[in-house]
């Protein structure tokens, strides 16, 4: 409360003994999501002069997202659209373009240093998000916000440095405090929101109608959880498998604990012990083990190195597809 003119009393939240600032967390799917990198788009698309982006362009980017959406997984819940309509995206279809494929799409078609700009911000978020990596490399997730906020500025303009672009410079501090940013996120909260809307039949009375359909809701026995879980698609028989497998059960898709496994395109892509499979056939040996009929690529290298070479997050590329087929264990 060190500057009068900008308090009209005192909180009564202060009652509580927390820090008025510092647990006040920043949300990153509005801030970032729905705040930056819609923000971004919309200057590529019909900002100042010096950083707009070619209306060919746009429409070369918009095509590649929609070409794309076969290969994605079914782990996201949207699909990419048009450059075109970003007005109407979602936050979760922000964040896909900021961590995954806005990376891809926009390399060779946006100039150098918007590009540039726009990995600083990426890779901090990735980083920020990630358990494995917020802990250990929360400080150089700062001074790429840091670097990535000064740098806009002299990109765009500092007319368009608003106060949702600098609080990037604030949120490494709440990942020290809080760890990854998905902790204190409202994405989950969103996504419940329509449940809860689903439950509201009438206008009256509507938090005693949440509790009573809360209530009605018969509680999931642990085994069937479990059955739901892992659960194959009917059997086929027309998959490759290996010689020295015995007589076994084939599937074209198996859920193992929420992740879709299939030999179909965009859910056959897998990490496997560094390297990255392509599954072409799933197997059941009569003794219960499940395996995943692979090919895996021969090469992999550095996709992009700055602000810094990505393939230590796990991000590479993949060239030469083995003609040679691996039994790897479903679990792996």
């Amino acid at each position: 409360m060190a500057d009068d003119e900008h308090h009209h009393g005192v909180s009564p939240l202060q009652e509580l003994g927390i820090g008025m600032v510092s647990c006040f967390v920043l949300d990153y799917m509005h801030l970032v999501c729905l705040g930056n990198v819609r923000k971004l788009v919309g200057l590529w698309i019909k900002g100042p002069l010096q950083c707009r982006v070619s209306a060919a362009t746009i429409t070369v980017i918009s095509s590649h997202l929609k070409t794309i959406r076969e290969h994605l997984p079914r782990n996201f819940a949207r699909k990419p659209r048009s450059l075109m309509e970003y007005s109407q995206w979602k936050a979760t279809e922000f964040r896909q373009f900021l961590l995954y494929t806005g990376r891809v799409i926009l390399k060779g078609h946006l100039p150098a240093r918007l590009y540039k700009n726009f990995m600083l911000l990426s890779i901090a978020i990735r980083i920020l998000l990630s358990p494995a990596l917020c802990y250990k490399y929360c400080d150089y997730a700062d001074k790429l916000l840091k670097c990535y906020v000064t740098n806009f500025a002299k990109i765009y303009g500092t007319e368009h440095l608003v106060y949702n672009t600098h609080s990037l410079i604030h949120l490494a501090d709440d990942a020290r405090k809080f760890g990854p940013l998905d902790n204190v996120s409202c994405f989950p909260f969103e996504n419940y929101l329509g449940t809860l809307k689903q439950l509201v039949r009438r206008p009256q009375n509507p938090v005693q109608q949440v509790v009573r359909r809360l209530g009605e809701k018969p509680s999931c026995p642990q085994g069937k959880m479990k059955e739901m879980r892992n659960k194959p698609q009917p059997p086929s028989a027309c998959g490759p498998t290996l010689s020295n497998f015995p007589p076994c059960v084939q599937y074209k898709r198996y859920i193992y604990k929420g992740n879709i496994i299939s030999c179909s395109q965009g859910n056959n892509s897998f990490d496997v012990e560094g390297k990255v499979a392509i599954v072409k056939n799933i197997v059941e040996f009569a003794s219960g083990e499940m395996y995943a009929v692979c090919q895996f690529y021969k090469r992999q290298g550095c996709f992009y190195d700055y602000p810094i070479d990505v393939t230590c997050m796990r991000i590479r590329k993949v060239t030469q597809l083995d003609d040679g087929l691996h039994g790897v264990l479903l679990t792996d």
